[in-house]
């Protein structure tokens, strides 16, 4: 089945395909853009998150934009009022495909990421100061009578970092 292309939302030069492709119009003979100029999609990039993005020029400005926004935008409508975020029912963030997309809350797309196990947690946190390997010290040494004070300093983080550790607040997936 051929994937379905329509314009995308205030950028009349380009479409977008039912299978995420980014398409640019071919003004005909009068100036008027209604041909799709289809021999190659647009080259897509990831961003540092993974997820593909297009860069569209207008007012002779281009700025980038979330190749799954454009899908949603284009076949679905704008989001609903309040916070929406383009959301992966699968959680493969390159898979653009229309049935896969939907508008969801903040809270909905990490419910989502939990499930299919694409939340980061302990080393995949790009500020994370400690290695499972340290949180499993850390558990050891406080269950030997170190105080959270003493291993702060130790690991150079705070006393409640260090008591949120050993409780299993956080790094509840590491277990010694």
């Amino acid at each position: 089945m051929t994937p379905a292309i329509r314009a995308i939302p205030g950028f009349p030069s380009y479409g977008v395909s039912t299978d995420g492709r980014i398409w640019r119009v071919r003004p005909d003979i009068k100036g008027v853009a209604s041909t799709w100029k289809l021999p190659r999609p647009l080259k897509l990039q990831r961003d540092k998150d993974g997820y593909l993005r297009v860069a569209l020029y207008r007012d002779a400005a281009t700025r980038p934009h979330q190749v799954a926004r454009l899908v949603l935008e284009a076949f679905v409508g704008a989001p609903p009022p309040g916070r929406y975020e383009a959301a992966h029912w699968n959680g493969i963030k390159d898979d653009n495909r229309l049935e896969n997309l939907r508008w969801a809350t903040s809270a909905e797309n990490k419910a989502d990421m939990k499930r299919h196990g694409t939340q980061p947690m302990g080393r995949g946190i790009a500020l994370a100061k400690l290695t499972d390997d340290k949180v499993v010290e850390i558990r050891r040494a406080r269950a030997a009578g170190k105080t959270c004070a003493d291993l702060a300093g130790r690991y150079g983080i705070s006393a409640v970092a260090i008591s949120s550790v050993v409780r299993r607040r956080t790094w509840k997936h590491v277990h010694p």
